[in-house]
Formats: C-alpha cells, structure tokens, sequence
C-alpha cells in the first residue's frame, strides 16, 4: 500500500529502506497516483543506486506518458534530480519525438526544464531542445508551459 510505503519512508532507518526498496520495485504502478507518486519521489531521495537503477528501467517505455501526468511527472524530475545524467540521458531519449507536446502540457514542461537546469550539456538533451526550438518559437513563447521552457533554454544554455 502506498500510505503505508510513504509513512515508513517518512519515518526513516531500516523500514525506510526496504520500502524504498519495495516502492521503486513498482515505480511505474505508483507514479500516477498522488500518494503513490509522493512514495516514489521518497524513495529516490533515499535509494540505493540499485534501486534508482530499477525504478528507472520501470518508468522506460512509458515516458512521453509519465510526463505528461501531473503526478508522474514530478516521479521524472525527482528521478533526473537525484540520479542527473543516467535518468537525463534515460528521459530526453524517449521524449525524442514528442518534445514539442510535452513542452506544451504543465508537468511535461517541468520535466523538460528539470532536464536543461541539470544536463542541458548531455547530447540527448541537446537534441530534444534542438526538436522543441524548431517549431514556432512565437507559439512556445506565448504558451502558457511552453515559455517556462523557453526561458530555461535561455538560462541554462546549450554546450555548442
């Protein structure tokens, strides 16, 4: 149960561990449920690499989808803030091909300004910016998600 996972995260010492453990296993399931998503965002603040590890190869086929969740979504930018490039590289991939729409929703454009303010250097990440900026820029910078992206391509640049 994810209230369960979420108190004894909360609570900390060995119990946290093993729901860590146990709430990565099943990462995708929980993600796209408010507690659920708290539960996992938890225990990738607390995993082992292991562990972060798994909670990612489960999220992988089902990104564009996960970003796009209001819950999911904060599940991805806590995964790119805590595992940096291995969940960057992981999530800018998958994105390829569906920038521009994730750009354009409310958590997906978190995820993607979570992934320019931490690897915006990575070649993946570059190549996803590279897809989002070639539409119409007018349209993305008059876009109520969209200009939030906008200005983190700004801010945090690109490595060329």
């Amino acid at each position: 149960d994810a209230s369960e996972a979420l108190e004894a995260l909360a609570a900390g010492g060995d119990g946290a561990d093993a729901a860590a453990a146990a709430v990565c296993e099943a990462a995708w399931h929980l993600s796209f449920h408010r507690i659920g998503s708290r539960a996992v965002q938890l225990a990738l603040e607390r995993a082992s690499p292991v562990h972060l590890a798994r909670a990612l190869a489960g999220l992988r086929g089902n990104i564009p989808t996960s970003a796009r969740s209001a819950h999911a979504s904060a599940v991805l930018e806590t995964a790119i803030h805590v595992s940096g490039r291995e969940a960057a590289e992981c999530v800018a991939t998958e994105l390829l091909g569906h920038g521009r729409a994730t750009t354009v929703n409310p958590g997906g454009s978190c995820v993607v300004r979570a992934l320019l303010e931490h690897a915006s250097g990575e070649p993946c990440v570059v190549r996803l910016t590279d897809e989002i900026l070639a539409g119409d820029l007018a349209a993305l910078c008059c876009h109520k998600s969209g200009h939030r992206v906008a200005e983190a391509v700004l801010s945090n640049g690109l490595a060329r």
